[in-house]
């Protein structure tokens, strides 16, 4: 839409006249108006599904405590196994069904530097393992923290 001010030569009319005209939109510029509207309406509508989604996050189940006596120095991923394996059992999983596997994310080393194999660590005392199954896969954050260790499942986003 355009404006324009022409000013009156007769001295009855108004001192200023203002004019409106409109253009008539290409199909180009019609779709890209429609576009534009239609993502705004999309964006507007999946925020609260986004907002719900950072606030929820990823969750984990319930938290499985084992006593080690003596506490070890630090989480050695045979430990971290075993433990999973019986949280796997706790939870009512038949340990025959489920096999521990290598995730395609970098493994690293325990402290005293023995290469881990499964164990994905995030820290000297804390990482996760994945199982899999014929029925789906698994995960179990494992951590130790002092003379406990403590395994839960995780279920991430």
């Amino acid at each position: 839409m355009t404006a324009g001010m022409e000013r009156a030569t007769s001295k009855k009319q108004s001192p200023i006249r203002f004019t409106f005209t409109t253009k008539m939109k290409t199909g180009g510029q019609a779709w890209h108006d429609l576009r534009t509207k239609l993502c705004l309406l999309l964006g507007i509508a999946l925020t609260p599904l986004v907002l719900a989604g950072c606030f929820i996050g990823p969750s984990s189940g319930p938290e499985h405590v084992f006593v080690v006596e003596p506490p070890p120095p630090f989480l050695t991923e045979e430990l971290a196994v075993a433990k999973a394996r019986e949280t796997l059992a706790k939870e009512g999983y038949k340990l025959n069904d489920w096999q521990i596997t290598r995730t395609d994310a970098p493994h690293g080393h325990a402290p005293d530097g023995t290469p881990d194999k499964y164990l994905r660590r995030f820290g000297t005392n804390y990482g996760r393992l994945h199982f899999k199954s014929g029925k789906g896969s698994r995960e179990y954050d494992v951590r130790l923290e002092s003379n406990r260790v403590v395994c839960s499942s995780f279920q991430g986003l």
